[in-house]
């Protein structure tokens, strides 16, 4: 059922439902579609349908996001709503349902036409208006073309419901008429010529006049209106990305040449216009930038445009509430309390009119990004400013795309004292944590809740929850649900999924380490390449050198031989370095590799430790071979005898029984490690000064 509004939406997903409600208590209990008595065999699948239902409900109460009380009305009725207020959760739940069958009727906005593959039997029109618009004749065989899938049914149904006065609109222009034309995006009103040029000239596909007309020559603009209009907007385009000193003309060459600017822009993937005002943002931020408070740095993190209009009345209480650091960020963007007011009434006076506007929208999804990124429940934020879940889900990850844009923009400028704390904050818009737990959220199927509950029992590092016990992630994920931590077959499904999701958490933390270590390893082949320490890339397959050697090695052992390789690209031992890697100079304080290094120095034996046990779990080798021996002491390090070389992986044995005094406890690999590596650190050749 196609409605023309979201509240349009969710009243009519409730009158089918109480419609349905009332049918099924006149029959007694019987089957909701079909007027026969249905057979045993029927009944039955009715019966798992219903279980089905129910179970959608509780799986969706268990998110941590919540359930809209809407669709927990309409959901066990066999009746569902989609549109784009829902969470992510919801809607996987309600499509899922409405693919297996559980679900008969769906009502929902044309949106959901284009975007989503649910085909059905009929499909009902309860207006010909999308919005305040009409619908046009495009939108409408898109959206009827749900009903009557070939290959699923033979026939399908379009139900229109229109007005008297509008009944010749539906016949003459939506049954009979024509599709709209397809319009190009270059044309001059849309800006898109502007983004075309300058992306033209910068990757130098064209740069001369006589390149930049044929290059309009063979646009589907061209085909529409003709080269010599196509050429004309190339050269608006021209005009202004001159003006605004994105090119400029080389009369030695007779060429276009991009700017420090327009190689920023391109290179950030950032429109030509959000450049512009991207560039004055930071140029105002470089001169007076608030650190004591977040809130500045996620404004200008912020998209322009959010596609979220607030309530302009809940925005003026929330911004009587704010502290005066942030009412001292409000001023410094160009937010008062007077705007607001004058925003509320549509006063003529707003500064800066269509623009000032835009600053007070952004400011608002500014709030709430930052109440997020504290952590803040999703529900909560959703009632606080009045805005559904959804908005805010995909306001979080266009804010977290915008904030690597700018983040890649500010770097190719060289202001390099923004990157570094933009991309920090970009992990933090996409997962909606505070950066304490950002570490954790780089493991598969972690949630914001389950990750502050492990660092909360002390598992604060991918490597204490890969060599974890199973049994003690399980016990810490049950207690950080609102249900009992015992998984009785009566409780909620998030209760249930305690114990499968220690163990998930587990496995993939083990291969995320996995990862990181491969990445050491490619590390320390172009290092030792650049440092003529050895021409040829680091031995794979069977342990060349112990991984615990008391022999102290230039980077840890691990780098090089705790990974087997299988790429048939990797060298062999005692072949030149592996083709396809560049040259490049490496020290310890750059790089990937050594960032990771250096971040991981308190937990290199349990490192070790995980990276066998994944290797062994994975099948790469026998696991046959015994624990490995910890490492020396750092005094008697080089008095140690080499141990022999060994063929194999290693296995790990079972994890540590759980601490009497400490419920959740570390794994003792994981504990006093840090004199050994310190005294493997500065063992390493590539910590010294002239390195």
């Amino acid at each position: 059922v196609f409605c023309p509004s979201k509240k349009t939406v969710e009243s009519t997903a409730m009158l089918v439902a109480r419609y349905l409600a009332v049918r099924r208590e006149a029959r007694g209990g019987g089957w909701l579609f079909g007027d026969a008595v249905p057979a045993p065999e029927a009944q039955q699948v009715e019966e798992q349908m219903v279980a089905e239902r129910r179970a959608a409900v509780d799986l969706i109460k268990s998110n941590p996001v919540g359930c809209d009380p809407v669709l927990e009305a309409t959901l066990p009725a066999a009746v569902a709503y989609h549109h784009a207020g829902l969470s992510y959760e919801e809607r996987e739940v309600v499509e899922a349902c409405y693919r297996g069958g559980s679900v008969k009727v769906l009502a929902c906005t044309t949106t959901l036409a284009a975007g989503v593959n649910l085909p059905a039997r009929r499909v009902i029109f309860l207006s010909v208006r999308v919005g305040i618009e009409r619908m046009d004749k495009g939108r409408y065989k898109q959206a009827a073309g749900r009903a009557g899938r070939a290959g699923l049914d033979k026939q399908g149904e379009a139900i229109v419901l229109a007005r008297s006065a509008e009944v010749p609109y539906v016949r003459d222009q939506l049954m009979a008429g024509d599709l709209p034309k397809a319009a190009s995006n270059l044309a001059p009103g849309k800006r898109g010529m502007t983004r075309a040029i300058g992306e033209a000239i910068f990757t130098g596909i064209a740069c001369t006049v006589l390149e930049l007309r044929r290059f309009a020559a063979c646009t589907f603009y061209a085909g529409q209106v003709g080269v010599e209009e196509a050429f004309a907007a190339a050269k608006l385009a021209l005009a202004f990305l001159e003006r605004h000193a994105f090119i400029v003309w080389d009369p030695a060459q007779q060429a276009f040449t991009c700017t420090l600017l327009a190689s920023a822009t391109f290179r950030s993937g950032l429109s030509p216009e959000e450049a512009i005002w991207v560039h004055d943002d930071l140029k105002v931020l470089r001169t007076c930038f608030v650190m004591s408070h977040d809130l500045h740095l996620v404004y200008h993190c912020t998209p322009y445009a959010t596609g979220i209009e607030p309530d302009w009345h809940v925005y003026f209480k929330v911004f009587g509430r704010l502290s005066p650091a942030a009412v001292h960020i409000a001023t410094l963007v160009g937010v008062s309390d007077c705007e607001l007011a004058a925003a509320i009434h549509q006063a003529p006076g707003l500064k800066g009119g269509q623009k000032g506007r835009c600053v007070l929208r952004r400011f608002f999804a500014a709030l709430m990004l930052h109440d997020l990124v504290l952590e803040a429940p999703l529900m909560h934020v959703a009632k606080k400013y009045g805005v559904p879940r959804g908005h805010l889900q995909r306001l979080m990850a266009a804010s977290a795309g915008f904030s690597g844009m700018v983040a890649a923009f500010s770097e190719a400028l060289n202001w390099w004292g923004f990157a570094p704390l933009i991309q920090r904050l970009q992990l933090r818009l996409r997962d909606g944590v505070e950066s304490d737990i950002v570490p954790l959220m780089r493991i598969d199927n972690m949630k914001p809740h389950r990750a502050r509950a492990l660092y909360k029992a002390g598992f604060r590092t991918v490597e204490a929850i890969a060599g974890a016990d199973a049994l003690q992630l399980e016990a810490v994920l049950a207690g950080a649900n609102p249900f009992n931590a015992q998984p009785k077959a009566s409780a909620p499904p998030s209760a249930r999924s305690a114990a499968p999701m220690g163990r998930m958490l587990n496995h993939e933390a083990r291969r995320v380490v996995l990862r990181d270590a491969r990445a050491l390893r490619d590390t320390y082949a172009e290092a030792a390449g650049v440092l003529g320490q050895g021409k040829a890339a680091p031995p794979s397959g069977a342990f060349a050198t112990p991984l615990t050697s008391h022999r102290p090695p230039a980077l840890p052992s691990l780098l090089s031989n705790a990974v087997e390789v299988k790429d048939g690209a990797e060298a062999a031992p005692g072949s030149p370095r592996r083709p396809g890697v560049k040259p490049r100079r490496v020290t310890v304080g750059s790089g990937y590799g050594a960032k990771r290094l250096r971040q991981r120095a308190d937990g290199d034996a349990a490192l070790e430790e995980v990276v066998v046990a994944v290797a062994s779990e994975a099948g790469n080798a026998p696991a046959s071979s015994q624990r490995m021996p910890p490492p020396p002491p750092p005094g008697d390090a080089a008095r140690a005898p080499q141990t022999p070389p060994r063929e194999g992986w290693g296995c790990m044995p079972p994890p540590p029984a759980p601490v009497a005094s400490e419920a959740h406890a570390l794994p003792p690999s994981a504990q006093n490690v840090g004199a050994a590596y310190h005294h493997r650190a500065q063992q390493n050749p590539l910590a010294a000064p002239d390195a």
